[in-house]
């Protein structure tokens, strides 16, 4: 948060180290974009740290701090990150009850059912039942507890409704209908691959494969030809990129990967990615270089400007990536490249402004906006920050510098690359690229801009705090 003192700020600025000993802000000096920041990006943050985060951005603005908790767990439209929201759930049931239950009916439209289980309100339990006895709600059957998976809430619930496990048993039988319960049935012959979810047939393709191959087969096919679509609106590419790592079969993954969402169909901005594949990457089980490497992909894939499948890796020397063909063959084509285990920032930049210099091009052939996806642990640069250092490069060559956009895979709170309102930046994070839209749309590009464009999305209208 902001102090009125000029003072303070400054000495809050550039005093923070990322692991790399690099110089860095321990805030943007408004924690609203702080969270932003980091929403998305916080698998592994501690719960204290997430709680601390919270707390600071609703002493600096309520709505907005409701707005992001919503847009970081929303699966479609947001960030997607269930443990996030469902934290940032638990300490808004502590902090503003009211307001929880004014936005309840809102968890399962924008994240999942089971994202309730666990709040201690009364309310929980109206609402489940009125979406399984009123509205005969499927989905909301499909996330309830059937075994030991959530039995706590399940003997809440029955208790609630003072009905035993046989009754709540048949009732959620009688409203599910799921690809699970077929599968579990050996059913695969009533299986509609063209309704399945887009998580469950990331999940289950090679069952689907193994078991139903001809069937399975045809689909594949009329779905290349365009006589049938697949589901991809709830994936992200790291999931799909993964499903590959782990011998998936292979042309489910590709009809799922076209079928994913295209958030860059109407720019021809000239956008490069930059991915972080340094060893730091590599933690949490390599989830951070998935997310990075596939976002990659995606984004130089569907780019239409001048730099369509170009993006760059960087770790101790940077390569300009140039991929073609499906998904299988850009993903062979990646991981044939060196990957080193530091993470010089800077390199990309000279590596830019080398050939820029070097071929004496002009700014319409050079990238307008650079996104960074990295974790932000970034190899120390003498003083300046790495964006500090980065600008003066530009200024010497005699260039304007792009938009830059630090975007956030696995980050940790006191790590901000710049403040909240540095002009021609953009702090976001998360796995999702439908964050793209804010970015190539935002008209005050700005952290705080960006921010505000994606989280006063008319998406988010229905979000409300308790009068």
């Amino acid at each position: 948060m902001r102090s009125k003192s000029k003072f303070v700020n400054s000495m809050r600025q550039k005093d923070a180290l990322t692991y790399n000993l690099a110089r860095t802000h321990s805030t943007s000096l408004n924690s609203v974009v702080d969270l932003f920041f980091i929403a998305g990006a916080s698998r592994t943050m501690p719960h204290s740290d997430i709680f601390k985060m919270l707390e600071k951005s609703w002493v600096e603005d309520k709505l907005s701090t409701l707005k992001v908790i919503f847009w970081a767990g929303d699966i479609r439209g947001g960030a997607g990150e269930r443990r996030f929201f469902r934290l940032a759930l638990n300490w808004l049931e502590d902090k503003d009850l009211n307001t929880l239950l004014l936005n309840l009916y809102l968890v399962p439209e924008y994240n999942r059912w089971d994202s309730l289980f666990q709040l201690d309100t009364t309310q929980v339990m109206e609402l489940i039942k009125e979406a399984l006895y009123e509205k005969e709600n499927g989905l909301c059957a499909k996330w309830m507890p059937r075994k030991k998976q959530y039995d706590n809430f399940a003997n809440r619930f029955r208790n609630y409704m003072e009905i035993n496990h046989k009754t709540y048993r048949d009732l959620i039988v009688k409203l599910s209908n799921t690809v699970e319960q077929k599968m579990c049935a050996r059913e695969f012959k009533a299986i509609e691959y063209k309704k399945v979810p887009s998580c469950a047939m990331n999940k289950y393709r090679t069952a689907f494969y193994k078991k139903d191959e001809s069937r399975f087969s045809l689909f594949l096919e009329k779905v290349e030809k365009g006589e049938e679509k697949i589901h991809a609106g709830a994936i992200f590419p790291y999931q799909i990129y993964k499903s590959y790592h782990a011998g998936a079969e292979k042309k489910s993954i590709i009809a799922q990967w076209k079928a994913l969402p295209d958030y860059m169909a109407d720019t021809e901005e000239r956008i490069i990615p930059v991915c972080d594949v340094s060893g730091s990457m590599t933690m949490n089980d390599g989830l951070p270089m998935a997310i990075s490497v596939s976002l990659g992909i995606y984004l130089s894939e569907r780019n239409r400007s001048i730099f369509k499948d170009a993006f760059i890796t960087f770790s101790g020397y940077p390569k300009m990536q140039y991929l073609k063909g499906d998904l299988i063959s850009r993903i062979k084509q990646l991981e044939k490249a060196d990957w080193d285990m530091n993470t010089d920032l800077n390199k990309v930049f000279e590596l830019i402004l080398g050939r820029a210099v070097e071929d004496k091009l002009k700014e319409k052939d050079m990238p307008s906006t650079i996104l960074i996806i990295s974790d932000m642990e970034f190899d120390r640069c003498g003083s300046l920050t790495n964006f500090e250092n980065i600008e003066n490069k530009y200024s010497k060559a005699g260039y304007k510098i792009p938009k830059v956009v630090f975007w956030n895979v696995s980050g940790r709170s006191g790590n901000v690359p710049v403040s909240y309102d540095k002009s021609g930046v953009a702090l976001v994070s998360g796995a999702s690229p439908s964050i793209i839209k804010a970015i190539l749309s935002g008209k005050d590009f700005t952290p705080q801009g960006i921010m505000l464009e994606t989280i006063e999305n008319k998406r988010y209208d229905a979000i409300k705090l308790a009068k």
